[in-house]
């Protein structure tokens, strides 16, 4: 971990675990795949019956969205515990080293 990573980690993780998640895992992950996966979905349905109706794709949509969301917590919750050994390895780097930052 370079000196600037671990200065935003440091941010990053001052302003806590949930936010990183729902942010960086359940909204920038999840629900863009979710929203982007339902948009390729019905484009492809459109593509084979054109007489498919709308009611019927945004029925799809809130199931995609949630399903996506909960891959984004697990998602999310895999890359935070990621960043944090990384954070305490350099950490502990550091402190062997005898470095101040």
């Amino acid at each position: 971990m370079y000196r600037y990573q671990h200065e935003k980690w440091t941010r990053t993780r001052n302003r806590g675990a949930l936010r990183f998640i729902i942010i960086n895992g359940v909204l920038l992950w999840g629900c863009s795949l979710g929203l982007l996966s339902w948009l390729l979905n019905s484009f492809l349905e459109f593509q084979q019956d054109p007489s498919v109706s709308w009611s019927e794709l945004l029925e799809m949509l809130p199931i995609l969205l949630g399903c996506f969301a909960v891959g984004g917590i697990l998602g999310g919750t895999y890359n935070y515990s990621s960043f944090e050994r990384k954070y305490y390895a350099h950490e502990r780097e550091l402190a062997k080293n005898g470095d101040s930052q």
